[in-house]
């Protein structure tokens, strides 16, 4: 054998490992499901004033790492160990974006910006435990959970096609559900400053707590936002009544609003019980994951298979 040929062996790339689409498709749903997961089970641990049940972090308390047999830190620490499973589903997510056979610079950013989120989410976590659960830290911990949902549900939209996605707003459609989305995104900000003010500071065991803002006026902006984006929703649902798959997305938002709304009434007549204030904020959840599916629908093209970026 010639220099050249042992040259030429040593120089060859073994085949990289590749994902199938459908895998890729899978791991993008369960990414987006966890994230929905630890929006519910975080606001569990606000609601039971179990904030501070495991008082230190990353250890439950100076002197265990494990919570002991008490209600508020086993709900806390679970909170914390959902994390875990989250954390490697989104690494997994994010290598895989590039072990996919054709390269997707669309699921890479996406993938990376929910990884990107779920590490700032830890760090926040952590920050809101070692200073004893501040409005504004907490609010900023739920605020970042709506952005990596953005991020987790354009994943999964964008991993549903075999071309790379990209955006492309500039239809009057496009324009009224990007409208859609900052209305929704008002709403839930200003739900975020109402639960800051409200009663539940996530620590019954501090008493007297630290609130944030003006409640009612955080309440009136809230309430009068949803039935804003309830019509904006009407709007788009009579301009794409053509369209059976939009219509059909649609039609399960209006439904998640209704809910939402009646949810919100409810609550705010009924002294803010808890399970139902948890509601509320699970079907927000969905209801942000649903309306960010419906822009992405309306605002993306698919780029052909020259235009993909190489690897």
């Amino acid at each position: 054998m010639s220099n050249c040929d042992t040259i030429d062996r040593t120089m060859e790339r073994s085949p990289r490992r590749t994902i199938s689409s459908s895998m890729y498709r899978r791991i993008s749903l369960l990414n987006l499901m966890l994230q929905t997961l630890i929006v519910v089970t975080g606001a569990t641990v606000r609601l039971t004033g179990s904030g501070l049940g495991c008082s230190h972090w990353p250890k439950c308390s100076d002197t265990h790492a494990l919570p002991r047999m008490s209600f508020h830190a086993i709900v806390e620490f679970s909170n914390r160990m959902i994390s875990l499973p989250l954390t490697l589903v989104a690494i997994v997510a994010f290598i895989g974006a590039w072990r996919l056979a054709q390269p997707r610079k669309d699921l890479r950013i996406a993938s990376g910006l929910v990884l990107f989120g779920v590490i700032a989410q830890i760090v926040v976590g952590g920050m809101s435990v070692l200073f004893e659960l501040p409005p504004l830290l907490i609010s900023a911990h739920f605020l970042i959970s709506i952005l990596i949902l953005t991020a987790a549900s354009f994943a999964w939209f964008a991993s549903r096609s075999d071309d790379v996605v990209r955006f492309h707003a500039r239809t009057r459609v496009s324009m009224l559900a990007l409208g859609t989305l900052l209305i929704a995104a008002i709403v839930i900000t200003a739900g975020v400053l109402t639960t800051a003010g409200g009663p539940y500071s996530g620590a019954e065991a501090r008493g007297i707590v630290e609130r944030f803002g003006n409640w009612h006026l955080a309440v009136t902006i809230h309430a009068r936002g949803a039935y804003v984006f309830a019509t904006c929703v009407i709007g788009l649902t009579l301009w794409v009544r053509r369209s059976t798959q939009g219509a059909r997305d649609l039609a399960i938002l209006t439904g998640l609003i209704v809910l939402q709304i009646t949810l919100g009434e409810i609550q705010y007549r009924t002294n803010l019980p808890r399970g139902v204030v948890l509601a509320h904020i699970a079907n927000a959840a969905a209801l942000w994951t649903m309306t960010t599916m419906i822009v992405w629908r309306s605002c993306t093209t698919r780029a052909e298979a020259s235009d993909t970026v190489s690897a």
